[in-house]
């Protein structure tokens, strides 16, 4: 006799109870991340809204009873029964918000859940004033708790992974969530009402013009109102409070970015400056000898010819755009894995990897030349640059970062007093004595 029922009522406690669930996660997502008074305050709020859409899941369902009888409600139960639901809620959002969330608080969570909302319901269906009252079958009472139970287990589940909503897949499990908690009250209300019998001989006690179903809609609708107000609330708060540390995080990110790059690289050119250049030939020599053979690679020192004259004649702001050009021109088809920087002044050194033998590097240090030929305009004037070029073998010339640099040094000092805008290559003995 109680399987009938309004479709209509039951779609519309379930949307409500959606709505007062995910609430309920946005702010039950906040109690990990606080302490005190204010984690606090996020547990009461989550209980509020979470109890609110599981008591309205039941006294709406209620309402969409369709009996033979006028139906009348004891206002006292019924509020009772809002505060118990609201409890429950309360206490399963604490089980399963701790700092770490172990398998027993998780399964305490889950049943308390379970259990409240069975509890809810047959609490709130003992407020109809009827006698005799409603009979229960035991076995159905029991699958009510159990399913109960088993669908808040899942739910909980969703809602692990669930933080602010400015991230979408976490926002979805919220979501989600949010859809199985409502699935399993109105599940658990519907097997509670399939395990009811009423009696047929069954009249309500109290006089329907003192206490009507009407005023119970009209309590539960503005309820229903407050949780959708309480709902959009909590997301807009939660949206601004996840935008704002998107915002702050994104500034701080780029705020380290730009640390690490002032630390790392030349502010001029944008190259790798020399801690950077050096970190990367210690990575290569760190490459190169954990194999079963010595990986060579080539350390090519390039200094420009007669640059104090570009900037002593022209002034400093031409010499510099000078330099980014020759940085640009420089970087032409460099490999991914090459590094090419700027020790200060003209200076710059790349460093070749994986060199396959002594020709290769000198038909790098050509192309480079190469690049250097045409001349440069900048504000009117003609500008062409040469250099001179040093170049040191990993291991021939050197074990460190330190040898590498000082033995490519040393022969591009050796070229400038042959006659400069030459190669020259490291002498063996001289990296011997470096």
């Amino acid at each position: 006799m109680l399987d009938h029922f309004d479709v209509r009522l039951t779609a519309m406690s379930m949307c409500i109870a959606i709505a007062a669930a995910y609430a309920a996660h946005s702010f039950a997502a906040h109690i990990k991340d606080t302490r005190g008074a204010a984690a606090l305050g996020w547990l009461v709020a989550g209980a509020v809204s979470l109890g609110t859409g599981i008591w309205a899941v039941h006294f709406i369902g209620m309402l969409a009873l369709q009996l033979p009888i006028i139906i009348v409600f004891d206002a006292g139960r019924a509020l009772m029964t809002w505060g118990i639901a609201v409890l429950i809620s309360g206490s399963a959002l604490w089980a399963v918000s701790g700092p770490r969330l172990i398998r027993l608080r998780f399964l305490i969570g889950s049943a308390l859940l379970g259990g409240g909302m069975a509890g809810t319901f047959y609490l709130g269906m003992s407020a109809i004033q009827v006698t005799p009252r409603i009979q229960y079958d035991g076995f159905g009472v029991a699958a009510s708790v159990l399913t109960g139970g088993l669908l808040s287990c899942v739910a909980l589940r969703m809602a692990l992974g669930a933080g602010p909503m400015g991230e979408p897949r976490k926002w979805l499990g919220r979501l989600l969530s949010a859809v199985a908690l409502s699935v399993s009250a109105t599940v658990v209300h519907h097997i509670g009402l399939r395990a009811g019998t009423l009696a047929p001989e069954a009249i309500c006690t109290v006089d329907p013009s003192t206490i009507s179903t009407a005023w119970l809609a009209v309590i539960v609708a503005f309820g229903s109102l407050g949780v959708l107000g309480i709902t959009t609330m909590a997301a807009i708060f939660d949206a601004h409070l996840a935008s704002n540390a998107q915002r702050n995080n994104d500034a701080l990110r780029r705020a380290n970015d730009e640390l690490v790059k002032l630390a790392s690289h030349d502010a001029l050119t944008g190259l790798p400056n020399r801690t950077l250049l050096t970190r990367r030939i210690e990575q290569a020599i760190s490459g190169a000898a954990s194999g079963a053979q010595a990986v060579p690679f080539a350390l090519v020192f390039i200094d420009l010819d007669g640059f104090k004259g570009i900037n002593d004649t022209l002034g400093h702001h031409i010499g510099d755009r000078v330099l980014c050009q020759v940085a640009e021109r420089l970087s032409i088809g460099m490999r991914p894995r090459d590094t090419l920087a700027r020790l200060g002044g003209d200076e710059f050194v790349l460093l070749l990897r994986d060199v396959e033998d002594v020709e290769y590097a000198a038909r790098m240090t050509d192309q480079l030349r190469e690049r250097l030929t045409p001349a440069i305009m900048i504000a009117g004037h003609q500008i062409t640059v040469t250099a001179t070029f040093g170049i040191s073998l990993y291991p021939a010339h050197g074990k460190s970062a330190q040898d590498l640099l000082v033995s490519a040094d040393q022969a591009m000092y050796r070229g400038k007093r042959a006659g400069r805008n030459r190669l020259e290559w490291c002498e063996q003995e001289l990296a011997a004595h470096a």
